[in-house]
């Protein structure tokens, strides 16, 4: 599945650790966009199938007033902030399936083969999976409610700064985390420990990377929604070339990132194969 024309560009978990590995945003772009093409007929069917079972499982839950479809309640700013738990909830339910679109990302920044075979086998590991997405949503809401029980009554604003802030900083150190659990198939702990360790030496420049990327994808969606059709899998190939670019793959070098108690950096384990960089 390799295209001479792609430029792949394979990173070391150890130099990443150091910020060692050079990570320019105009280059993972262009990489992330060139490769979405080819990945479209496996990851578009996956993609509807997940919005599909989100409609199902908020029609489920999500009081729908009388008058009112589905949809509309669904596109209804107001609705959705009354009903917020139930969005949270699905996001739960639905994260190995998220999980699947996620390795199909790493495979194809990886030239391999992408299947459907490849996505399903993430559920073997649905519970670790689930547990990154609960950390990595519930943690910015303890801080936001830690910071309004404190500074709240005082300033206001303030409290919501830094819940926003708190949001920023967890969403963008935790992206490596689930890419970490389904492709090197660590520990959850292991997961965001190596996340937050890597991308806190690149935090600027993957956040500069996710600002720009959300623009692309607000924009494509103004004309009829059309462009999402390719610029959602761009996301999930984006996250695939932001971890083949940093950590490189697993079967080519060193294999699970141990994380050190007491140490401010991981590990890989020693083995006996030649790494060839």
């Amino acid at each position: 599945m390799s295209d001479d024309k792609l430029v792949k560009r394979q990173g070391n978990f150890s130099r990443a650790l150091r910020g060692e590995e050079p990570f320019v945003i105009g280059a993972v772009l262009q990489r992330a966009w060139e490769i979405t093409v080819r990945s479209l007929p496996i990851m578009l069917p996956l993609m509807i199938a997940y919005f599909l079972i989100a409609m199902v499982l908020n029609s489920l839950f999500l009081p729908v007033p009388e008058g009112m479809t589905m949809f509309e309640v669904m596109l209804d700013p107001e609705l959705q902030s009354d009903n917020e738990w139930i969005g949270i909830v699905t996001q739960i339910i639905l994260a190995p399936l998220w999980g699947g679109l996620t390795l199909l990302g790493i495979l194809n920044a990886n030239d391999d083969k992408l299947t459907f075979s490849a996505a399903l086998s993430v559920l073997q590991r649905s519970f670790q999976v689930m547990a990154v997405t609960f950390f990595r949503i519930a943690l910015p809401a303890v801080i936001t409610f830690l910071a309004f029980m404190s500074i709240g009554q005082f300033s206001p604003s303030a409290a919501g700064a830094i819940g926003i802030i708190a949001l920023i900083i967890i969403n963008i150190t935790f992206m490596l985390a689930i890419p970490l659990v389904v492709h090197r198939q660590t520990s959850v702990f292991k997961s965001i420990m190596g996340s937050v360790l890597v991308l806190r030496r690149y935090f600027w420049r993957v956040l500069g990377l996710v600002i720009i990327m959300s623009i692309i994808v607000i924009i494509s969606a103004l004309p009829l929604f059309l462009g999402l059709l390719f610029t959602l899998p761009m996301m999930f190939n984006l996250t695939g070339v932001v971890y083949i670019s940093l950590l490189g793959d697993h079967d080519q070098q060193e294999s699970e990132p141990v994380i050190t108690e007491g140490q401010d950096e991981v590990t890989p384990p020693v083995n006996n194969e030649t790494h060839n960089e």
